[in-house]
């Protein structure tokens, strides 16, 4: 799995990346549980209308969305996703939409962003119908670099087929 390790370590030292992470934790700073879940609510109905996609298109029209669907296009099919989540576990940035936007529940987040710098997460293998391969979530704290303090995750769907 190191040879995608490397390519997502590089992706969470990018400046456009930080930024976001960063801008997004101030901009989420206060937020309540309840305003949390009516916005993971919204994402929801959101991705079902497929019609008006107000917070999702915010997330995915990020400089730093742009910046992981060119990193998933160059992958040579060693992605299938790539995502960056705040240090609360919400979606920052992405390559593609994402079925849900709060993952502080989930053990990509868990097992990364608490545990601190360096911790990764893979989860396990799972073979997706839509493309046909099997592909295993790989996550790791994304922590800033003057601090050291964790600030987000970034997480990628492998597609084990291109190892």
């Amino acid at each position: 799995m190191a040879v995608a390790g490397r390519p997502l370590k590089a992706m969470a030292r990018e400046p456009i990346v930080l930024a976001a992470i960063a801008e997004h934790n101030i901009s989420m700073t206060g937020r309540d549980v309840l305003e949390l879940r009516r916005m993971a609510g919204t994402w929801r109905r959101e991705l079902y209308r497929r019609d008006r996609w107000e917070l999702v298109d915010k997330v995915l029209d990020r400089p730093a969305s742009h910046y992981l669907r060119v990193a998933e296009a160059r992958s040579g099919g060693l992605f299938s996703e790539i995502f960056v989540l705040d240090r609360i576990g919400i979606a920052v940035a992405a390559s593609r939409p994402l079925g849900i936007y709060w993952h502080a529940d989930r053990p990509r987040w868990l097992e990364t962003l608490p545990e601190g710098r360096g911790a990764i997460h893979f989860g396990p293998p799972e073979f997706n119908d839509a493309l046909g391969a099997w592909q295993q979530q790989v996550a790791m704290t994304v922590s800033d670099p003057v601090t050291d303090r964790p600030e987000g995750v970034i997480c990628a769907s492998v597609v084990l087929d291109a190892l």
